[in-house]
């Protein structure tokens, strides 16, 4: 609130005219002659500013450029790092690191696992991250490898599971194709949209996934498995968790729905 004061008497006591001193109430007040000379400078000066201002504005347009602003350290450095300030925003503690350790060294089941792309895993490991989720740890793999007929498949576990990523057949000629598709949640009032490669898809070919959303062309570009008390989520591409990326359509927000623990709970995103 702005504060009040008590109002200023509107009696002087010593019944003179107010900051004058000395001089009688009311008497005139001295009046003091301008310098002709300074009323001349003073006037010159003005007329001058006016002429310049009329120059600059005949002369000079005003224009708008967009100027990029290099990436700091960090962001080169974490491309999730976008995504981790923000789950820590709505109250989430997030640990980015590069390198695959919490996956040799798993943290407790009800923590998320935010990977891309899993990558080539001994069978021990396999068995120990599937347990880990069947146990109530939420695996999230973003950018899987693509599946080659003629190569060992790049993520084996997923394999197992029957998920693959595929090109398509008329795969685009840039990354910058893309598709949108929506994704419902229980309790949002409308779907959310996510940006997905339009050359990449993903197969289920165990009919396994408990929650599918594909584009128009009929193609799967997130695919969710629920094992035992946790769940596998695979999407075609890493593009909504980057720092480039999160910002376009309902990328943050549905990181948030995938990416938010029981109270406790931990975020791990591995980048590299």
């Amino acid at each position: 609130p702005i504060p009040t004061y008590p109002a200023p008497p509107q009696t002087w006591r010593t019944g003179r005219a107010p900051g004058v001193r000395g001089q009688p109430g009311g008497a005139r007040p001295v009046v003091t002659k301008a310098d002709p000379a300074r009323l001349v400078v003073m006037g010159l000066a003005l007329i001058g500013l006016a002429l310049a201002s009329a120059w600059f504005l005949r002369n000079f347009e005003r224009r708008t450029y967009e100027v990029e602003e290099h990436a700091s350290a960090a962001a080169r450095r974490n491309p999730f790092l976008a995504a981790e300030l923000f789950l820590r925003r709505l109250g989430n503690q997030v640990t980015a690191m590069p390198g695959r350790d919490p996956l040799r060294d798993l943290p407790p089941a009800g923590d998320i696992l935010v990977v891309k792309g899993l990558g080539p895993l001994n069978p021990d490991r396999q068995a120990a991250l599937l347990a880990w989720v069947e146990a109530g740890g939420d695996l999230i793999v973003a950018g899987p490898g693509i599946s080659d007929p003629e190569e060992p498949h790049p993520d084996g576990l997923l394999a197992g599971l029957g998920i693959h990523l595929l090109e398509a057949e008329a795969a685009p000629k840039t990354d910058d194709d893309r598709v949108l598709i929506d994704v419902t949640f229980e309790g949002e009032p409308e779907p959310l949209r996510l940006s997905a490669p339009a050359g990449l898809y993903l197969m289920d070919r165990q009919r396994r996934a408990q929650a599918a959303t594909a584009a128009a062309d009929g193609g799967y570009r997130l695919l969710q498995l629920r094992l035992g008390a946790g769940h596998v989520t695979v999407s075609a591409d890493d593009r909504f968790l980057t720092n480039s990326g999160i910002g376009e359509h309902d990328h943050a927000a549905l990181l948030a729905h995938l990416a938010t623990p029981a109270a406790g709970g931990q975020v791990w995103l591995l980048y590299a």
